[in-house]
């Protein structure tokens, strides 16, 4: 979002930005606190305090980043911060919630016909509506194969988000390109030793070697960004698919392979119920 903040029209708008997040020094954090006119610690406030202050400040437009994420202070819009709320980028989905007036999308994500799918009204914009920064940079740094972990000869697919949002049936498609594609491996984030062994083992019972699978650690943006190119294509999730890690595949310049699922299409709901029975 720091670009986009960067770039409001400060003639037109005032921005006013209420952070709840922890304090941090990092270049970017310094670049949002500069792009606003205002930035205001909320962290020690109460939700309802929170709205009573946006309302004395006269905010016209309340924008929710955060939606239904971790640490997220749903309860501040839900006390109506300002006469016009927004859910945007933070949580790609509906909000479920009457306060919430608009979601922010685009053609793509949310095809006209799906509008009553959503409690909110529908703000497109006309192509993507998933802010990106111009300034983010790539690490100069050229990864070998070898130093990550990786075949030198392989085609490596990868899939750079959460764990959990990989389902069984994801994971046996998956299991199948491995399978159908002559040495290749599959190369993911390891969130935590126990779904990276959980993995190797559901690797093994869908007939596949475990060493197909290999895991990355967690490293800093930029080289994060550089490792993509040690890698041939981008896999993705269905139905919670990439949101970040996508647009972070693309900037780096490798292909990301996706699908496009309609909520009317046949086994989505269900598949969401599975999902959902997973996350809880």
């Amino acid at each position: 979002m720091a670009g986009v903040l960067e770039n409001h029209d400060k003639t037109k708008f005032k921005l006013i930005a209420f952070s709840f997040s922890p304090g941090s020094r990092d270049p970017i954090r310094q670049r949002v606190e500069d792009a606003f006119d205002e930035f205001i610690d909320i962290s020690n406030m109460s939700d309802e305090e929170v709205a009573r202050l946006a309302r004395e400040k006269n905010i016209d437009v309340a924008v929710d980043l955060t939606g239904y994420t971790h640490l997220n202070r749903t309860l501040i819009f839900a006390y109506r911060a300002a006469p016009i709320q927004v859910n945007y980028l933070g949580f790609p989905g509906t909000m479920g919630a009457q306060y919430m007036d608009y979601l922010i999308a685009d053609p793509t994500v949310i095809p006209q016909d799906s509008q009553a799918y959503y409690t909110e009204k529908i703000a497109y914009l006309p192509h993507c509506y998933q802010a990106n920064d111009s300034k983010r940079v790539i690490s100069e740094k050229i990864f070998s194969r070898s130093e990550l972990g990786l075949p030198e000869n392989a085609f490596v697919f990868c899939y750079f988000n959460n764990n959990y949002k990989i389902t069984p049936d994801i994971f046996s498609i998956w299991m199948r390109i491995l399978q159908a594609v002559h040495d290749s491996v599959l190369w993911l984030i390891e969130d935590n030793l126990v779904a990276a062994k959980n993995l190797k083992a559901e690797t093994q019972k869908r007939g596949a070697s475990a060493d197909r699978i290999i895991f990355a650690p967690r490293m800093q943006p930029a080289d994060h960004l550089a490792r993509h190119r040690a890698t041939n294509l981008s896999l993705d999730t269905l139905p919670y698919n990439a949101h970040t890690t996508a647009s972070d595949a693309l900037w780096a310049g490798l292909p990301v392979l996706t699908r496009l699922v309609q909520p009317s299409q046949e086994g989505w709901l269900q598949a969401c119920s599975k999902q959902l029975v997973c996350l809880g």
